[in-house]
């Protein structure tokens, strides 16, 4: 519920793990950051495109619709939201997690593992419900 939905997660996973994959090779940070934000948006509009047909297929609804945006390639992708997406990504990947990344780190175990537990409690919560209304 709410302004969240899961794809920005899996979209910060995928850009995760081309951050890590992009690591093995030696590459100087500029070049590294411009890779990253081409290959992003590739990797970015699979998901977005993914992500919009399962939602109509499991949910039977659609949670976001870029038919009326200039640039739409179907109801679920958008170059432009393609490149804002992917820049937002290079933005976090690139200089917001090596900011945050010290101070999440001073953040004590036990408190991670009880929000880790509300989080989930939350969506066993949420799934319920919408499943079994």
């Amino acid at each position: 519920m709410g302004p969240w939905m899961p794809i920005y997660g899996f979209g910060l996973l995928i850009s995760e793990f081309l951050n890590i994959f992009l690591n093995k090779f030696k590459l100087k940070r500029f070049k590294k950051i411009i890779l990253f934000f081409f290959i992003n948006i590739i990797l970015l509009t699979i998901i977005e495109e993914i992500g919009g047909i399962l939602v109509e297929k499991i949910f039977h609804t659609s949670f976001w619709n870029y038919e009326y945006i200039p640039l739409h390639l179907g109801p679920y992708i958008n170059i432009f939201v393609s490149i804002i997406w992917s820049l937002a990504s290079t933005i976090i990947e690139f200089f917001l997690i090596p900011i945050l990344t010290p101070l999440i780190r001073k953040i004590p175990k036990m408190v991670s593992y009880i929000i880790l537990f509300l989080l989930l409690l939350d969506h066993v919560i949420l799934l319920y419900q919408y499943f079994l209304r």
